[in-house]
């Protein structure tokens, strides 16, 4: 109950906020946490950051890797954002991280990891196989928007 209060309450301070600038043409991000990781609060603060600063995005709490590489296989994202909180996830990350980009409509999908275990190493992040990590939501977006236009910047050259 106080989880689903917290939420509530991002959303409603969220709302009273100005949108600050717009990401991009139609930047789209899937944020989400993985079957039995218990940080699903990080998507709702982090996607309610994204939004503020004008990309559209979407949620999936707990998503199960066949879910998630079906809704990224059916619909277009510049970011996926994966949040982790206990190392027993990590083991897996590899082989989801590289299947999201074998199944995603963009092929220069641009992934982004976060939570505890990368704030405390955040070269594990590029060893998984994501493009980047950043220590905390806020510096997320900047970040994600440098990697993606990065992308896209070697995908024009």
């Amino acid at each position: 109950m106080g989880l689903w209060r917290l939420q509530e309450i991002v959303h409603e301070l969220g709302a009273r906020l100005p949108v600050e600038r717009q990401a991009g043409p139609g930047r789209r991000a899937l944020f989400a946490s993985l079957v039995g990781d218990q940080h699903s609060f990080g998507t709702v603060v982090i996607e309610e950051l994204f939004c503020r600063e004008g990309w559209l995005t979407d949620r999936m709490a707990e998503a199960s890797t066949p879910d998630l590489l079906e809704r990224v296989a059916c619909e277009w994202f510049d970011l996926i954002g994966l949040t982790i909180t206990c190392d027993c996830h990590i083991a897996p990350l590899p082989s989801i991280i590289a299947a999201l980009r074998n199944v995603s409509r963009n092929p220069r999908l641009c992934v982004m990891v976060g939570g505890r275990i990368f704030a405390e190493d955040p070269a594990l992040a590029i060893r998984l196989g994501a493009n980047g990590t950043a220590p905390d939501a806020k510096v997320a977006v900047k970040v994600a928007a440098e990697l993606v236009d990065a992308l896209m910047t070697e995908a024009a050259n």
